[in-house]
C-alpha cells in the first residue's frame, strides 16, 4: 500500500495546471492518512509530496509566472493567485507535522531553505509542527521568518519582509512550550525590533495579542509596561483601536490573568499604560473590565492606604459609574453602587483623616450619581469627624477643629444633591448630632434646620422592599409616622 501511494504522488507530478496538482497533494494525503495514520511512511510520502510542491513554487517564481495564463492576462495578481494555494498547503502540512520527529522538521526546513523560501510555506509550518520544536530552535526560526518572501498587496513585485502572520504562528509556539531560557531574551529583541516598525496597526495587533502573554511569563512588568506603551502608540493612529476590540480585551484579561495573582494590584496598576488601553475598549468591554477589577480587589477583604492603588480604582470606578445610564436597570445600578460602596470602605489611611477626606472628596466626584454611594461616603465622613473627636479626647485644638468643621462642610453640601427626602433628612439629623457632640453649636444649628425645612416634603406614605422572595420585587407600604415621631425625639422637643 506505501508504494501504491508514493507512485500516486509522483504520478501527480504530471498534472500540468499546478493548483490543481496542488490541492491533488492535499487530498493524497488525507487519503494517505486515513490509510497509514501517522507513522514514518506517511511521512516519508509527505515530504516527497511538499518536496514536488516547492520545486513548483520555485519554477512559478524564476519564471515570473509565465506559464500561469490568468496572472500574465492580468486577471488577478501573483499575490492573490498564490494565495489559493494556502489550503492545499496548510492541508499537506497540518498531516506532515502532527507529532512530527525532529528529524522530519528539520528535513522540511531545509527543503524550504533551498527551494522556495515564503511564507506561504513558512506560516504552516510554524502552525502546525510541535510547539516545542519550534520554540527550542526559535532563533533559527525568527532568521527564516525575517528572509522569507512575501508578496504585496501593493505591487506583484517578490519583496523580503516580516509577515506578520508568522511572528503570530512563532508566538503561539512559545507561549505554549518555553524557550530555552538563555534565549529567551533574545528571542524577544529579534522579534521586537522588526515588529515595532510594523506600520499596519492591524499587524501589529496580531503579534502584540500574542507576545503579550509571552513577556508576562518569562519577563518582568516593565518590559510588558513597555509593550503597552507600545501598542497604544500603534492604535491610535486614525483610531484603529476602534476596530480592534475583540484583540484589545483579550490583552487586557491576559495581562490581569497574569498580574493580579502574583504581584497583586500594586504591578497591575504600575503599568501607566494600562488604564489608558482599557479606555480604548468599547462601553460593554470597559464595563466588564471595570467590574472584573474591581470585584479582585473586593474580594480580597484587605483595606488600602496605597495611593496609587485608590487613585488607579477610583478611575475604574469612574468607568462603572459612567456606563450606567437613564435606561440602565435598578438592578445593574444596585450591582454597581455596591462594588463602588465596597471600594470606599476598603479605603483607610489610619491617622492620616486629612488624606482620607481628600480622597473621599475626590470619591463623591467620580460617582456623584449614584445616591447609595454619595449616602456611604457622608456617613464615613461624618466618622471622620468622630475619630478626630475620639483622638483629641473631645478637646480639640485649632487643626482638628479645623478638621471637623470641614467634614461637616462636606457633609452640609452632599447631603443636598440626594433625590430621597428621608435619606437628606435621617443624614441631616446625623450630621447635627455628630456637630454637637464636637461642639460645634452654629455647625448643629445649620443641620437641624436643614432637617426640619424638609418635613413638609415628607409624604405621608412610602414603599419598602421586602426579602425572601426570588425573580421579583415585593414592597409594602409603610406609613411615615413614626419616623416623623423618631425625629422630633431626637431633636429634643
Amino acid at each position: 500500500m506505501v508504494d501504491h501511494l508514493r507512485r500516486l504522488s509522483r504520478s501527480i507530478r504530471g498534472i500540468g495546471d499546478p493548483l490543481v496538482a496542488a490541492f491533488a497533494r492535499a487530498y493524497l494525503a488525507h487519503v494517505a492518512t486515513r490509510i497509514l495514520g501517522h507513522t514514518d511512511y506517511l511521512r516519508e510520502i509527505l515530504l516527497e509530496t511538499i518536496s514536488d510542491a516547492l520545486i513548483v513554487f520555485q519554477q512559478m517564481s524564476a519564471t515570473d509566472f509565465k506559464s500561469i495564463r490568468c496572472v500574465q492576462q492580468a486577471i488577478i495578481s501573483q499575490n492573490q493567485y498564490l494565495e489559493l494555494f494556502s489550503p492545499a498547503l496548510d492541508w499537506i502540512l497540518l498531516h506532515l507535522g502532527q507529532d512530527a520527529p525532529k528529524e522530519t522538521f528539520f528535513s522540511l526546513v531545509q527543503q524550504y531553505k533551498d527551494t522556495w523560501a515564503h511564507s506561504l510555506v513558512l506560516v504552516p509550518i510554524l502552525t502546525h509542527f510541535p510547539a516545542r520544536l519550534i520554540s527550542k530552535h526559535a532563533r533559527q526560526m525568527t532568521q527564516l521568518i525575517k528572509t522569507s518572501i512575501l508578496l504585496t498587496s501593493d505591487s506583484d513585485k517578490e519583496t523580503r519582509q516580516p509577515p506578520a502572520a508568522a511572528y503570530k504562528a512563532l508566538g503561539v509556539a512559545l507561549v505554549t512550550s518555553d524557550p530555552p531560557k538563555q534565549d529567551r531574551l533574545a528571542i524577544l529583541n529579534d522579534v521586537w525590533k522588526v515588529v515595532t516598525k510594523l506600520q499596519d496597526p492591524q499587524q501589529y495587533v496580531d503579534v502584540a495579542e500574542v507576545f503579550v502573554e509571552y513577556l508576562l511569563k518569562h519577563f518582568s512588568n516593565n518590559e510588558t509596561a513597555t509593550l503597552l506603551k507600545d501598542l497604544i502608540r500603534h492604535i491610535k493612529k486614525g483610531q484603529a483601536y476602534l476596530k480592534m476590540q475583540r484583540q484589545l480585551s483579550s490583552i487586557v484579561h491576559k495581562v490581569m490573568e497574569y498580574t493580579s495573582p502574583q504581584g497583586g494590584f500594586e504591578q497591575l496598576f504600575a503599568m501607566e499604560s494600562f488604564l489608558p488601553l482599557v479606555d480604548m475598549l468599547d462601553k460593554h468591554s470597559r464595563k466588564e473590565i471595570a467590574s472584573l477589577i474591581l470585584g479582585q480587589f473586593i474580594s480580597g477583604n484587605t483595606k488600602t492606604s496605597d495611593a496609587v492603588i485608590i487613585h488607579s480604582l477610583i478611575e475604574v470606578g469612574r468607568i462603572l459609574h459612567n456606563s450606567l445610564d437613564s435606561l440602565s436597570s435598578t438592578e445593574e445600578r444596585g450591582s454597581v453602587s455596591s462594588l463602588l460602596i465596597a471600594f470606599v470602605s476598603s479605603i483607610d489611611y489610619g491617622q492620616d483623616l486629612e488624606k482620607q477626606l481628600n480622597t473621599f472628596t475626590e470619591c463623591r466626584r467620580a460617582f456623584a450619581n449614584l445616591d447609595p454611594v454619595t449616602r456611604e461616603l457622608v456617613l464615613r465622613t461624618s466618622h471622620l469627624a468622630m475619630q478626630a473627636h475620639a483622638a483629641m479626647r473631645g478637646r480639640h485644638n485649632k487643626r482638628t477643629a479645623a478638621f471637623v468643621k470641614a467634614c461637616l462642610a462636606y457633609c452640609h453640601i452632599t447631603i443636598p444633591s440626594l433625590d430621597s427626602v428621608r435619606d437628606r433628612l435621617n443624614l441631616f439629623t446625623h450630621l447635627a448630632q455628630v456637630a454637637l457632640t464636637n461642639g460645634m453649636v452654629v455647625q448643629a444649628e445649620a443641620s437641624a434646620t436643614s432637617a426640619i425645612a424638609l418635613l413638609p416634603d415628607i409624604p405621608l406614605t412610602y414603599e419598602t422592599e421586602l426579602g425572601g422572595r426570588i425573580g421579583g420585587r415585593r414592597t409594602r407600604t409603610v406609613s411615615s409616622e413614626p419616623a416623623m415621631a423618631e425625629f422630633v425625639a431626637s431633636m429634643g422637643v
